[in-house]
């Protein structure tokens, strides 16, 4: 395969931009909403055999997190040493878009369309996984070890915008037809089109790298036998490449921080913060067009100060992300249009001037039983209006009621702007007072901000991270090596959010991200000691060893 060649690094950014769509509009804008819904339509909050919907989907999630982690490093072993790496990216492709496409058809299934999405979502997910090992393991074959850094962020920069164009589509196109369900259907089935559409770009332009192993027609058996051999080899050269497994254990460790960060945000940020679906949405398309020219300008700073110390300013960045997440808190409503419930003194009693948007299922449905099922210019009687007020105490509500004898205004003891009193609660109590209400940032607009410096930190992060272990990494054994790296990145998947839960179960869930902003300090610690020009000499040696062994 010849190196630098414009067209074949067109052709590998390509497929970022292909697949991306699948990490923005699949994994985390419509389908998780849209399964959780089905699933509540037939099951309700009791769930189905006592699984709920979020550890269904849980448990799918790292289900298809587990296949790909360990089967990337046999099969990475056995594409370089057979020249599969372009075969394997396409098989992985076209079955994780194909299985995508088909999602469109779980209306054809009624009872059980959430379980023919979770099904299919778990097995493009394989394949989504899956084909970014071997996609990411091209990187050293296609350009000089000087373009690493700026080819790595071209890629991530090309899937920032091509993802991100597609879901402003989706989010166009839904709220036009007013969340109508075949156009969601019809949104899910795209992504599949878009994905293995635009890797046809990829796939004819990316040609196979050349192999290591030039023996003819190897049995099935005797390529697996050599693959799970080598990855023993491995296993017991870890002191030879001391500089790469200290990177990888960084890596594990900064990595679980930012992907539970990503995977926690949604939900902390519509309990603990009360922001909005819509707003969320809109934060996700604002942080991909970020991470797009972030990856770019990051990749020209490395050229000036090199990777690692690059590195270093993009986890810097991560950490006060985290810290800023920490200190995040929701505004107490003043204004009386701030309030969930806003009523108002009339001659016949209190008219509702506002409502929340509330479902008739679970605990709302438990709550308007509880208080009445209320809408706008409906009208209460004192004593409604009085259990209204008094039953908001212990809420998650706010309450304002204009002139009468129980004018005032009462905020529940769960509303999203109580901080409470946990062990770090003074961060978010200290910022809100010196900085969100003097600049009235409401949390939707602190959410806002955050997803600005998630993007800004996470095209550069992501890009240079692939660069520098490429850069420390024989490129005779990419595809091995990359393996390990993507179970790493999948294990990080897992940990991280554990150890997430763990400490906001027993302590709160501002303690939790502390917790994800210590792993991410150790791990640039540790990334501290990894010596990047031992790395590589290491690496030349081994290439030089193994091409001479052809």
């Amino acid at each position: 395969m010849k190196k630098n060649d414009k067209k074949i690094i067109f052709g590998w950014c390509m497929y970022d931009w292909a697949n991306s769509a699948f990490a923005t509009s699949i994994t985390t804008a419509i389908l998780p909403a849209y399964f959780a819904a089905l699933f509540i339509a037939s099951h309700g909050s009791a769930g189905w055999r006592g699984w709920s919907g979020e550890s269904l989907w849980a448990f799918g999630v790292s289900f298809a997190t587990a296949i790909v982690a360990l089967s990337s490093p046999p099969l990475g072993i056995i594409a370089d040493h057979l020249s599969l790496k372009m075969k394997f990216l396409k098989i992985y492709a076209f079955a994780g878009s194909l299985c995508t496409i088909f999602l469109f058809a779980a209306v054809w299934l009624p009872g059980y369309d959430w379980m023919w999405l979770l099904g299919l979502y778990m097995l493009a997910n394989i394949g989504f996984a899956g084909g970014n090992v071997f996609y990411n393991s091209l990187l050293p074959s296609i350009v000089d070890e000087d373009q690493y850094d700026n080819v790595s962020s071209k890629g991530f920069a090309y899937g920032y915008v091509g993802g991100g164009l597609l879901l402003l589509i989706h989010l166009i196109v839904i709220t036009i037809s007013g969340n109508n369900p075949l156009v969601i259907r019809l949104s899910l089935a795209s992504v599949g089109i878009w994905w293995f559409g635009w890797g046809l770009l990829t796939f004819t332009m990316v040609p196979e790298p050349n192999p290591i192993n030039t023996a003819s027609n190897p049995s099935a058996g005797s390529t697996i036998k050599m693959a799970f051999g080598e990855l023993w080899q491995t296993a017991q050269d870890i002191q030879k490449f001391k500089v790469l497994f200290t990177y990888l254990l960084a890596f594990l460790l900064f990595n679980d921080g930012i992907q539970t960060v990503l995977s926690v945000a949604g939900v902390y940020a519509a309990i603990t913060l009360g922001v909005s679906l819509t707003f969320q949405m809109g934060t996700i398309l604002i942080l991909q067009f970020v991470g797009a020219p972030s990856a770019i300008m990051f990749s020209k700073i490395a050229e000036k100060i090199g990777t690692k110390p690059t590195l270093f300013i993009t986890l810097f960045i991560w950490m006060l992300v985290v810290l800023l997440a920490i200190g995040m808190s929701a505004l107490p409503p003043v204004d009386p249009a701030e309030h969930d419930y806003r009523l108002e003194w009339r001659e016949t009693g209190y008219i509702a001037i506002k409502v929340p948007n509330l479902k008739n299922e679970g605990a709302d449905a438990d709550w308007q039983v509880k208080v009445g099922k209320w809408n706008t210019d409906d009208i209460l009687t004192i004593s409604q209006a009085q259990l209204l007020r008094e039953s908001t105490t212990q809420s998650r509500f706010s309450i304002h009621i204009t002139n009468g004898e129980l004018a005032g205004s009462t905020i529940g003891n769960d509303h999203p702007s109580q901080i409470g009193d946990g062990l770090i609660d003074f961060i978010p109590s200290t910022l809100r007072t010196y900085v969100w209400q003097p600049l009235r940032l409401s949390s939707g607009l602190q959410f806002l901000l955050l997803g600005i410096f998630v993007g800004f930190a996470m095209g550069g992060s992501q890009a240079l991270a692939r660069s520098l272990f490429a850069t420390i990494m024989p490129e005779t054994r990419s595809g091995e090596f990359f393996g390990f790296f993507g179970f790493i990145g999948k294990a990080a998947s897992v940990i991280g959010p554990l150890l997430f839960g763990i400490t906001a179960r027993i302590f709160d869930r501002r303690v939790g991200i502390l917790a994800i902003l210590a792993i991410i300090l150790v791990g640039t610690l540790i990334l501290k000691f990894v010596d990047v020009n031992e790395g590589r000499r290491v690496a030349l040696e081994e290439d030089e060893q193994r091409r001479k062994e052809r």
